[in-house]
């Protein structure tokens, strides 16, 4: 492999995993603030979603499970950073890694019913898990060694 793509390929592993990493480690150390902040999720959104009576219903479901949702997003989080980092297993990081962003995302980023200056911080952290998640969907789609540090690029890789 080129030494300027293996660089690459490097850097840009560490600094996706890096993201999933401390999120798990911020989780683990902060765990109760962690846990009153998923909380406080549901919570407002059950005053979101008062209109529809299911959707009340399926977030009250969740409530009593948040602990078993944090320790399972942190694992998935650690796991799937630790696979990305190391370039094990890509499709199965993604797929995780997706498992727990697509949700956190549209709970914890609400920006559409936020007014003020908080919308707009909401709207960018929104925005930024959007690219998020479009950099493991693109992880999804590539060929298998698109991603690799030890593998061999073609051109096609990067296409």
């Amino acid at each position: 492999m080129n030494p300027i793509r293996l660089f690459f390929a490097t850097l840009s592993r560490f600094f996706m995993s890096a993201v999933f990493i401390a999120g798990a480690v911020k989780n683990i150390l902060d765990w109760h603030e962690t846990e009153k902040s998923i909380l406080t999720v549901l919570v407002e959104w059950q005053t979101y979603v008062d209109f529809s009576q299911s959707a009340h219903e399926i977030l009250s479901f969740f409530i009593p499970w948040v602990s078993v949702l944090q320790l399972g997003a942190t694992f998935v989080l650690l796991l799937g950073g630790l696979l990305l980092l190391l370039g094990s297993r890509e499709k199965w990081a993604a797929s995780l890694l997706l498992l727990v962003l697509i949700p956190a995302t549209v709970l914890c980023h609400p920006f559409w019913w936020i007014e003020g200056p908080a919308r707009d911080l909401q709207m960018v952290m929104f925005l930024k898990n959007l690219s998020l998640i479009g950099f493991l969907i693109h992880m999804l789609s590539s060929a298998p060694a698109a991603f690799k540090i030890g593998n061999r690029f073609d051109s096609s890789s990067f296409s």
